[in-house]
């Protein structure tokens, strides 16, 4: 397990990712959100080769909570680009494996060769 150093929404936040320091509510909130148990939780996030997106969000959800800026899990969600949750935890130290941005779906291609 390791501490993690990062900005998010544009918050300065640091979390140990050991979660046995979790509160029952933010690990309720985890596994309601995800469906991850803490076990499932804690192993994902030591998974390096097999990025989950849920349980990073998760992670960083809970270290903005704990930076005094909550706010509901699901608005969370709906307000951080993937991308950006990945640059903000590869800059504060965390081992994420290399992700491009996603290709362009069918009808942002058709509109590009207009």
């Amino acid at each position: 397990m390791s501490v993690h150093k990062f900005e998010i929404l544009g918050v300065s936040v640091e979390i140990d990712d050991d979660p046995s320091k979790f509160t029952a509510l933010e690990l309720g909130t985890v596994e309601r959100y995800t469906g991850m148990t803490m076990t499932e939780f804690g192993r994902k996030l030591s998974d390096t080769e097999n990025l989950s997106i849920l349980c990073w969000s998760a992670l960083a959800w809970i270290a903005l909570r704990r930076a005094g800026k909550p706010m509901p899990y699901d608005e969370f969600m709906d307000s951080v680009g993937v991308l950006d949750l990945i640059n903000a935890l590869r800059e504060g130290g965390a081992e994420m494996p290399g992700v491009d941005a996603p290709a362009p779906n069918r009808a942002a291609r058709r509109a590009t060769k207009g």
